[in-house]
């Protein structure tokens, strides 16, 4: 008799272990770093108010199993990659001084560059295996 419950409560065992979560993107969010102005031209010659702000971003995931980098793209339009297109190491990585990755937990916070007189980037968050298989991907905007 014990033998049969023993071998019930393995296959149980096993089929709970099957029910892991898919990791997803559970929050994003954007944060303003320092901001400064300056005085540029347009192409006619008037001056212009240059507002340059750095941007920093926070995301978490729900589960971090099989993940191996964190990809970052912003974009002018929606999809876009022709602002940034960067894979992170997720366990963090310092590309310079205006671009780096820390992982904090299940979190990452990001430091992604300082932006002249724009309001807006379209930005898509992928978690990436270590092959570089897309695991889960959010979509919205930078601000």
């Amino acid at each position: 008799m014990r033998k049969i419950v023993l071998i019930i409560y393995v296959c149980v065992f096993s089929s709970l272990a099957a029910l892991a979560q898919t990791p997803e993107i559970t929050f994003v969010q954007s944060i303003p770093g320092d901001v400064s102005t300056d005085t540029t031209y347009d192409s006619n010659g008037n001056p212009v108010l240059a507002v340059t702000v750095e941007k920093f971003m926070e995301c978490e995931l729900n589960d971090t199993t099989g993940i191996g980098f964190i990809r970052v793209k912003l974009g002018t339009e929606e999809n876009g990659q022709d602002i940034l297109n960067q894979n992170f190491a997720w366990a963090g990585q310092t590309i310079s001084s205006d671009l780096y990755m820390q992982r904090i937990g299940l979190g990452c916070r990001f430091k992604l560059g300082s932006f002249t007189n724009r309001d807006f980037a379209y930005l898509t968050i992928e978690a990436l295996s270590s092959g570089g298989a897309v695991i889960t991907s959010w979509q919205g905007i930078l601000n």
